[in-house]
């Protein structure tokens, strides 16, 4: 694991480091006064903290501002800060309005209830008694669960002992300030979940890469709006404002610059049908006074396709709603806190088939036959399984960002009209990872890491049987998302997709990559298998389907690199 990163610009009260690494006062606009030291610099006197104490005040509008001394790594700091904030929410608590309070009550609520340090949240649960007893404010509930579909006791608690979760934890709060319930969820897969973070960290927030850090957040913003997912719109819309984003693009692409508006038409087209991106796509976008570099477009590639992939994972895996935020992913919870895995008679055989490895595929393997089979591993019964339950969306929070000129949607690649894709002829290893490699050089070795080890991450468990061989199951998996968009493999027999997934699987993985906002209960549920399983599952289609929008976005990209 890296280092925690920056959480992007810092606050306009902390501290300047001359030269020789030495933290220096400045004036603070604001205030015109001289303030002392940050955090990390100040003495312990007194008259000390409360000049510390005033400069966070002047944040109290801004709350994720007002809580950033605590996101220390260097735990007496941490405390001091976490003792400034409670004082002075302390105090806020006995004037008339009790501002300060009412402002930041849902962040103490989380504090309270989903922080990786039980110091910390023994204070907060403290101070929301201390407000609970004026009989004045009523407490937020938080969601019990971070997934709707996935009971709670299946996930360690944010505050875990268990040392490699929560040094993950550790290092995700100092970074952001919060543990959020996509963390939790992806967490129970614990060797996936260091390097999803890492190259995640890596692509948003690593210092020196071709986009700015508000640009990336708002080019994350873009793509979750095209799944309409409001809790990754959220989270992004809090790193943007903390990264000195211009709070009035959030009020719709119509007030972003040309530049990032010339991006909306790549970015509905990787979203939705990534098929279509062309190497005139990058022509329009290097060219003219706003143009973008190639470094830029790669970067803005990746972003947008890790977000358009985490979008598939919240709503696959029914990640809840955070405490603080507005509005999000309204789902069902499931009732039932014991039901961990369904009974079905199809998984069951599956299950045997695996352990005993004796499946046979019929013996056409030319490549004639590969493509037949390549075009059937998809019905129009899979098809019509998810078609028919769609459902259109009229949330304007998500639709501010996509403009009313880019209206793409979803359509079925279709293997008889349009161009199969080949990864002989462009694959990720040998093509994709080297011209991703040339640009962002880190962000391809973590990329190209974090899909190995999903390909081949195994338990060597299906449903409750143990020394089960499950390859063929998981490649099943990513082959058949790969199909879905219309990438073949000519190594792979497309038979094994309709022999190790039946009808639900094959249903439940594609709305994961196609409209992932159209998941509900009964979806999950017809999903078999352990909810562990679920969530690998759903991580594996994520990730495959993150590969081959890479592969066609770069594959255009080559194109146009060599017809220049």
């Amino acid at each position: 694991m890296s280092q925690p990163r920056g959480f992007g610009s810092a606050p306009s009260w902390a501290s300047h480091v001359n030269s020789n690494g030495q933290a220096t006062p400045f004036t603070f606009q604001n205030e015109n006064q001289n303030l002392p030291p940050s955090s990390l610099e100040r003495d312990n006197s007194t008259d000390g903290m409360k000049i510390y104490s005033g400069a966070m005040a002047v944040h109290e509008d801004d709350s994720q501002e007002f809580f950033r001394p605590m996101f220390e790594p260097d735990q007496r700091i941490r405390n001091e800060a976490m003792r400034a904030v409670i004082d002075l929410l302390k105090q806020s608590l006995e004037t008339p309005d009790k501002k300060l309070i009412r402002t930041h009550l849902v962040r103490i609520v989380r504090f309270a209830k989903e922080v990786p340090f039980a110091d910390m949240s023994n204070e907060f649960t403290e101070l929301l008694k201390l407000i609970e007893k004026t009989g004045e404010i009523t407490i937020p509930k938080i969601t019990p669960s971070p997934s709707s579909f996935i009971p709670k006791k299946m996930f360690p608690s944010v505050d875990t002992e268990e040392e490699k979760i929560h040094h993950i934890f550790s290092e995700i709060f100092f970074t952001s300030g919060r543990v959020s319930h996509l963390n939790r969820v992806v967490s129970l897969h614990i060797t996936y979940f260091e390097k999803y973070y890492e190259t995640f960290n890596f692509v948003m927030r690593e210092p020196g890469l071709p986009l700015p850090l508000s640009w990336r957040n708002y080019i994350a913003i873009i793509s979750a709006a095209r799944h309409r997912s409001r809790w990754l719109i959220n989270i992004q819309e809090t790193e943007f404002l903390a990264n000195d984003g211009d709070p009035d693009w959030l009020l719709g692409v119509e007030h972003i610059p040309k530049k990032l508006q010339a991006l909306l038409d790549v970015n509905q087209i990787l979203n939705h049908q990534p098929w279509l991106i062309t190497k005139e796509h990058i022509n329009q976008l290097v060219k003219g006074e706003d143009s973008w570099s190639i470094g830029e477009i790669v970067h803005a590639m990746i972003v947008i396709c890790t977000f358009k992939a985490m979008a598939g994972i919240v709503f696959g895996c029914g990640v809840t709603n955070e405490v603080d935020f507005p509005d999000s992913n309204p789902i069902i919870s499931i009732n039932s806190e014991d039901e961990e895995v369904s009974d079905n008679e199809d998984n069951e055989k599956l299950a045997e088939l695996l352990k005993e490895g004796n499946w046979e595929a019929d013996a056409d393997n030319e490549s004639g036959g590969r493509v037949a089979h390549f075009m059937n591993a998809e019905s129009s019964d899979d098809t019509l399984a998810t078609s028919h339950k769609r459902r259109s969306s009229n949330d304007s929070y998500c639709l501010k960002f996509l403009g009313r000129s880019w209206p793409l949607q979803h359509e079925d690649f279709d293997v008889k009209s349009k161009k199969i894709f080949r990864v002989q002829d462009y694959g990720w290893k040998e093509d994709g990872f080297e011209l991703a490699r040339r640009f962002l050089p880190g962000a391809a070795t973590l990329l190209d890491e974090e899909f190995d080890h999903i390909y081949y991450m195994t338990y060597n468990m299906f449903n409750q049987n143990t020394n089960v061989d499950t390859f063929p199951f998981r490649q099943a998996i990513w082959q058949y998302v790969q199909r879905v968009q219309g990438i073949f493999h000519d190594d792979y027999d497309y038979q094994q997709v309709n022999i190790f997934l039946n009808r639900n699987t094959k249903s439940f993985i594609k709305k994961v990559i196609c409209y992932p906002e159209d998941i509900n209960v009964s979806d999950y549920r017809s999903f078999g298998l352990r909810h562990d399983e679920k969530v690998h599952a759903t991580i594996l289609a994520a990730e495959s389907s993150k590969q081959s929008e890479l592969l066609y976005g770069l594959h255009a990209v080559m194109k146009h690199m060599y017809n220049s």
